[in-house]
């Protein structure tokens, strides 16, 4: 859950991702996808990480609302706020959350922001409208 919730992970292993800290301090990791390569790099440096950046806050926030609406508890109010110092709201396309409101593709309330169950065969269309 953690990963669909905005929480660090480490990733372990020859193309493996991860991600640590949160909201506008959030960095990815991914390591070297080649076996041989990735184990090669392990014996000269100790590690087999291909590269580490600091994901804008834009990418992350984006990140939260794609895999949020993924999981029945949606992306949290409070831990979104929280991360990012900002209103849920003010995070989404104001017109497309509107329409998907009326289209009953989404719920908002005290909780957060969640994907209804017909939204859910449709949930890239539905995001790229929040987004």
């Amino acid at each position: 859950m953690v990963y669909w919730q905005g929480g660090e992970y480490v990733g372990i292993g020859p193309g493996a991702h991860g991600r640590y800290g949160r909201g506008a301090k959030r960095c990815a990791h991914h390591q070297i996808a080649d076996p041989k390569n990735w184990l090669e790099k392990i014996k000269q440096s100790g590690h087999g990480t291909a590269k580490t950046k600091e994901l804008p806050v834009s990418e992350a926030i984006e990140e939260r609302i794609l895999t949020g609406l993924r999981i029945t508890s949606g992306v949290g109010r409070k831990s979104f706020e929280k991360d990012f110092s900002m209103k849920l709201e003010s995070a989404l396309n104001q017109q497309g959350l509107l329409q998907m409101l009326d289209l009953k593709m989404v719920e908002i309330d005290e909780r957060g922001l969640r994907a209804t169950e017909q939204a859910k065969i449709k949930l890239n269309s539905v995001i790229e409208r929040l987004l």
